[in-house]
């Protein structure tokens, strides 16, 4: 039986995560934070607060390692049964719930409704996808069914800095591609039953949508540097920029750790003390998780796949919630709980690769480099055809699916890589029907 410690980490001063390349000094350089930090960051981050709890001797002779590897597992791999969900940017909300924060997906699109002048939409693209390469304008037949061709040939176009515009279209409208931006919990529920967004100005949109490319949790915040020599003086013109990240009073980082059973971390080592982490360990302070909102339970749980749409031919959205390493980004291999129905990917919707590098330590104090390799990132989306089962095989394959840490790279999944989140489309989005 396994035991979830929740916990809430608040930034106390700017947050800079780096990512995995140089930052020489110097008027032009600079270097803008990851956000929020990556699994790999954060679980060191964990593991290392967890060490200090302990009260472990960490360095030096009388260091046990032994005993270091028996609480926290090795720098590469957790303990058994220990596994990460999050960070999740979060928010406390006037009820006193938390919320959480997750990129919009990209089968949510702009619309333009009323001419250029006319306000902004969000609504789900659905119905026509444009078979030819970038720039196309000839749509194909009416219907998901069109989907089967013209989709994998071009689809390394869509890890391009673009962003595949011409890939989705909602007829009647204008689309200015992806929506972009980040959206609350009870907002992606509503994305992932199917249910259309609506439209930007009304009040109860703009508090559960934020089109930037930060949450509303956190800002980004310029900080100057001067390289400095061994002897403590500057080095001239050796001026650097870090583009950092500052979150706003009651947000932070959510998230939490499963142990294989309870006991197995020292008291409290999650809900009070300090987290550190970023350039130069800055203090994050620990406290209790405390209640997260309904929708944002409801959607850990998936209850809104009780309603799976009872035709014949199932499509659904797969959703990536946290990054994953994926050898053939088009079509990844999605494990299935069920043997009794199978899974083909039609149109994957991938945002520009997340590159993502680290170091592991190895015997004697010495760092290892790892590789810096292209992650898919979180937002990202592949719509998917289900066939085979009777309905209730079809409702276990997705709920198993749902939320779990499922694409990519199976040991980086206890880290939190790859996890995902499954969206439905209802009758009238499947089959061409209006």
């Amino acid at each position: 039986m396994s035991y979830e410690h929740g916990f809430f980490a608040v930034p106390e001063d700017f947050l800079h995560v780096s990512p995995p390349a140089g930052q020489a000094a110097g008027q032009s350089h600079g270097s803008k934070s990851l956000y929020p930090p990556p699994p790999r960051t954060w679980q060191g981050m964990v593991r290392t607060r967890i060490l200090v709890a302990s009260g472990l001797r960490l360095s030096g002779p009388t260091m046990d390692r032994r005993e270091i590897e028996r609480l926290v597992g090795r720098p590469e791999s957790l303990p058994e049964g220990w596994s990460f969900d999050g960070p999740w940017p979060a928010e406390t909300m006037p009820s006193g719930n938390i919320t959480a924060w997750f990129p919009t997906p990209m089968w949510i699109h702009a619309l333009d409704e009323a001419g250029p002048t006319g306000g902004q939409s969000a609504q789900r693209a659905r119905e026509r996808w444009f078979e030819g390469g970038s720039g196309s304008s000839t749509p194909a037949q009416p219907g998901w069914k069109s989907l089967k061709r013209g989709v994998v040939p071009n689809l390394p176009e869509l890890l391009s800095d673009e962003p595949p515009m011409d890939r989705l279209h909602v007829p009647g409208h204008a689309t200015r591609g992806p929506l972009g931006g980040f959206v609350r919990a009870d907002l992606m529920l509503a994305m992932l039953a199917g249910r259309d967004p609506g439209t930007r100005e009304s009040e109860e949109i703009e508090q559960r949508l934020h089109l930037a490319d930060l949450p509303p949790t956190a800002a980004w915040e310029i900080r100057p540097g001067l390289n400095i020599a061994e002897n403590l003086q500057p080095y001239p013109g050796m001026l650097y920029f870090l583009t950092a990240t500052r979150h706003r009073a009651r947000s932070g980082l959510a998230s939490w750790l499963t142990t294989a059973k309870e006991g197995e971390l020292p008291a409290r080592a999650l809900t009070e003390g300090l987290l550190r982490g970023g350039r130069k360990g800055r203090a994050l302070t620990l406290h209790p998780l405390g209640t997260i909102d309904g929708e944002w339970a409801k959607l850990r749980k998936g209850e809104h796949l009780s309603a799976i749409p009872s035709s014949e031919e199932l499509w659904f959205w797969l959703y990536l919630a946290s990054p994953a390493f994926i050898d053939h980004p088009s079509r990844p291999i999605i494990p299935l709980a069920s043997i009794m129905v199978s899974v083909s990917i039609r149109a994957a919707l991938l945002c520009k690769p997340l590159i993502l590098g680290g170091i592991r330590r190895t015997g004697g104090g010495r760092v290892q480099p790892l590789d810096n390799l292209p992650y898919v990132p979180a937002g990202s989306a592949w719509l998917c055809h289900m066939t085979g089962g009777g309905l209730e095989d079809r409702k276990r394959a997705l709920q198993a699916l749902h939320n779990r840490c499922a694409l990519g790279r199976p040991e980086e999944w206890a880290f939190g890589f790859g996890r995902v989140l499954v969206g439905l489309m209802r009758d009238d989005q499947q089959g061409g029907r209006a």
